[in-house]
């Protein structure tokens, strides 16, 4: 009986050790921001809503995301993960970590961190993900889609009457490069502060608040601010570059505002042409402002038509949470089974988008 007893405890001890969740690290988590929780300065990255999920979503395959800052060795991680290169500092604590262990997510465009892109320093990762889409089909680079926290418009959208005619997002910065569009951003401030109308406001961190007239301050949430306007000017950081498409097109079409785009060089390969104004066919700011002040309602609903329709296709769905944890799944999860995390619902989008 007492060898028994003996025999049975020593085998659930080692099932036990057999038990233990697959370790999966996380690094240099980025800022995912959403409706029900807006980025705010100093709050811990890793608290944030969208991180919460995806270590709820790996908890349900036994895997533990678990976040880290690199600065101790990881020799039980299977994978460990790292939004965009380390800075200089940190590229010490890379050298503590298996190559063969890290993935990098390339987060930041080329215009904010060029380092990101210098592909000497992408051999030190087993794999790489990026959005750009000339480093796709190449070595160990993969595409994946800026994830959203949500894919579905306002309702009800407030009246056409009822908004103001056009918004800028936008905080008061600069980084040099050929393809910035910071400059242009500047140019659509600089240019309603010429017009003696009152069609246009604009919002962002960093702004003097007594030098411009149409400043109204620092947003909380984007989409109560985006609601209330009928169009937004939405530059990307960086034009000309292609597949590079981040939360802020999608921040209007949640909030029922249709965005006057500029940016991804083939936009058009991912979101319909039919659901933005292309800045890109303007020669100026005065140009977009005369075509969207002469632009009737009923063409106005049709472009909240056609954007209600992409965000439930499949190829608005690229974009969603869950198909951002579908493709690290794939990579990082050990015998990955996306049944065991998503519903049949979610299994069936994605099977029909592999």
């Amino acid at each position: 009986m007492g060898f028994l007893l003996v025999f049975f405890l020593a085998f659930s001890l080692n099932s036990a050790v057999f038990a233990q969740n697959t370790k999966i690290y996380i690094a240099q988590i980025p800022i995912f921001s959403s409706d029900d929780n807006p980025w705010a300065p100093g709050r811990p990255r890793e608290q944030q809503r969208a991180i919460d999920i995806m270590i709820e979503t790996f908890k349900k395959h036994d895997c533990d995301l678990i976040p880290t800052d690199l600065s101790q060795p990881l020799p039980d991680a299977h994978r460990i993960i790292i939004f965009d290169v380390p800075y200089l500092y940190d590229e010490n604590y890379l050298k503590l970590h298996d190559p063969n262990k890290c993935i990098c997510l390339l987060w930041e465009p080329p215009t904010v961190l060029p380092f990101d892109y210098d592909v000497r320093k992408h051999d030190r990762y087993c794999r790489v993900y990026t959005m750009i889409d000339d480093f796709v089909g190449y070595n160990h680079y993969r595409k994946y889609y800026y994830p959203q926290m949500c894919l579905e418009m306002i309702d009800p959208v407030v009246p056409f009457h009822e908004k103001k005619l056009c918004v800028q997002i936008s905080a008061n910065k600069y980084f040099p490069s050929p393809f910035e569009l910071y400059t242009e951003r500047f140019n659509v401030v600089k240019f309603f502060e010429t017009q003696p109308t009152n069609d246009f406001d604009f919002y962002g961190m960093h702004w003097p608040s007594n030098v411009f007239r149409n400043y109204k301050g620092i947003v909380k949430t984007k989409k109560d601010v985006l609601k209330n306007y009928k169009f937004a000017f939405c530059y990307e950081n960086s034009k000309n570059i292609n597949g590079y498409i981040s939360e802020k097109i999608f921040d209007c079409f949640i909030a029922g505002c249709v965005p006057i785009f500029w940016g991804a060089e083939n936009i058009t390969h991912f979101i319909p042409s039919n659901c933005f104004i292309d800045r890109r066919s303007f020669s100026s700011t005065e140009e977009v402002y005369k075509f969207i002040q002469e632009i009737p309602q009923q063409e106005y609903e049709c472009y909240l038509a056609n954007i209600k329709n992409f965000l439930a296709s499949n190829a608005g769905f690229k974009f969603s949470l869950e198909f951002f944890i579908d493709t690290l799944g794939k990579f990082v999860i050990p015998n990955y089974d996306r049944s065991r995390i998503f519903d049949d619902q979610i299994c069936q989008k994605l099977i029909a988008l592999d």
